[in-house]
């Protein structure tokens, strides 16, 4: 893991419980980076401001009992490496030119041979990622503390990132080392409510919380040409590019339209392939050049972003009986799920379809959901619109209803408490998404989300 070694300072002051200052600072030295590269020092400090105990304020009383605004500034340092794709193959000093060795694959006499290789380029510009994080925020508590919240907004910037190396010319022979070429910015907000009352002998209470971000890359300077499959100045975090889709083609002679698909499939399009839009009027299907100043028809589409996270509890209690609720979902995200799973007959002869993908082009089925069935590469999986999957939903995470038996009846048997319940995970899910992936775990190949119910008894002597 190398050395590391910090110092750090923390200050706090809060004047009549009106205003709070807290202010850090630490100083951080790493063995990963060179001499004149390993310490980094990062301050950062927070304000606050309760004005529910400001005099001239007073007023607020009867229906506020706390509300603070606030904010803060700082910045902290990270040290972690991708020793993976570091050119010195994975050392914990990669400012340190080293020499490969292991064994051969052959046996040469009647054993493996041992080998030591040329070093790879090392670099000792490289140095700490930096995040410089902004923040404010208000919380507030109202109407005898039954009703309470707080709003964040935020933003986040990541200097120095750590990415490859300019390109060099093949006949190097060695790739480029690591630099820090790279700054990200992530803006979002949180917001958060939380009510409880009673009502005579029912309790209940609700909560609710909501978060939003999204990352946009500012400096990347790897990419001088504009490649759209590499990561470009101006990209938003999770771009999804694509095809236009018009429907499919209902006829072979339909499907013979003049325009040059070759870039996609070389073979004959037919009835049921699926049909593309010529976005720029070149009569070509293709992506151009695959930069941003020629992209040809593909077009930003989607992001697979989670946007406006969000969960909710809700429960309650009455007499002897409770219940709580836990939801999550997600408001806005796309997804391109591809496969097997998701194709029938995805590319491979012997991939076998499931019922939900039986909906396929035929001249009798001219309204389905999926081309025609193909062996084989063909142009029908291209990233597109028609199959851009809404990967938003919302999940009954959590039911749980319980019933606690009466005191009065345990005593004689010194039994404390004795509560019988019944538990639900993952009941219910509201989505759009194609059936067979889960909007929650999109990787069909991940261990699956499982339902759960449960029956069972708490007892305390």
């Amino acid at each position: 893991m190398g050395a590391f070694r910090a110092v750090f300072f923390r200050v706090n002051y809060i004047y009549d419980n009106r205003y709070l200052i807290e202010i850090n600072g630490r100083h951080d030295g790493s063995s990963r980076f060179a001499a004149d590269k390993r310490y980094v020092f990062s301050p950062s400090a927070s304000v606050a401001w309760r004005l529910s105990n400001e005099e001239f304020l007073s007023f607020l009383k009867p229906t506020f009992n706390d509300l603070k605004i606030r904010a803060s500034y700082g910045t902290l340092p990270n040290q972690s490496i991708d020793l993976n794709s570091n050119p010195t193959n994975g050392t914990l000093y990669p400012y340190i030119a080293t020499m490969p060795y292991g064994t051969t694959n052959y046996i040469f006499g009647n054993a493996t041979q041992s080998y030591i290789t040329a070093p790879g380029l090392v670099s000792q510009l490289f140095t700490w990622e930096k995040v410089t994080s902004k923040n404010i925020g208000l919380d507030f508590a109202l109407l005898d503390n039954k009703l309470s919240g707080s709003f964040d907004l935020y933003s986040r910037d990541t200097r120095d990132m750590l990415v490859g190396g300019q390109p060099l010319p093949a006949i190097l022979g060695v790739g480029a080392p690591n630099r820090n070429a790279a700054d990200l910015k992530t803006t979002g907000w949180e917001f958060e409510v939380k009510y409880n009352n009673k009502i005579n002998d029912f309790n209940y209470f609700v909560s609710f919380n909501m978060s939003d971000n999204k990352a946009k890359i500012t400096k990347y300077d790897l990419n001088p040409t504009g490649e759209v499959t590499s990561h470009y100045v101006g990209e938003q975090i999770d771009e999804i590019w694509g095809y236009t889709s018009n429907g499919l083609y209902q006829s072979d002679a339909e499907a013979n339209d003049g325009l040059n698909k070759e870039r996609l499939f070389s073979g004959t399009w037919l009835g049921g392939d699926v049909r593309f839009e010529d976005l720029n009027g070149d009569k070509k299907i293709d992506n151009g050049s695959n930069t941003l100043s020629n992209s040809g028809d593909m077009r930003i589409i989607g992001n697979k972003t989670a946007r406006y996270s969000y969960g909710m509890r809700l429960g309650g209690d009455y007499k002897n009986f409770d219940l709580s609720v836990f939801l999550q979902g997600v408001g806005r995200r796309d997804a391109v799920v591809g496969g097997t799973y998701f194709y029938a007959f995805g590319g491979g002869e012997w991939d076998v379809p499931t019922k939900n993908q039986m909906d396929y082009w035929t001249p009798e089925n001219q309204d389905a959901y999926f081309p025609r069935l193909r062996f084989g590469g063909n142009g029908n999986t291209q990233n597109s619109t028609r199959y851009l999957q809404d990967a938003s939903y919302m999940r009954i995470k959590n039911i749980t209803i319980g019933y606690s038996v009466p005191s009065l009846i345990l005593k004689r048997a010194k039994i404390e408490k004795i509560r019988l319940f019944f538990s639900g995970e993952n009941l219910f899910t509201f989505t759009k998404i194609f059936d067979n992936f889960d909007p929650e775990q999109l990787d069909r190949t991940a261990y699956p989300l499982s339902k759960n119910i449960s029956f069972g008894a708490q007892i305390t002597f």
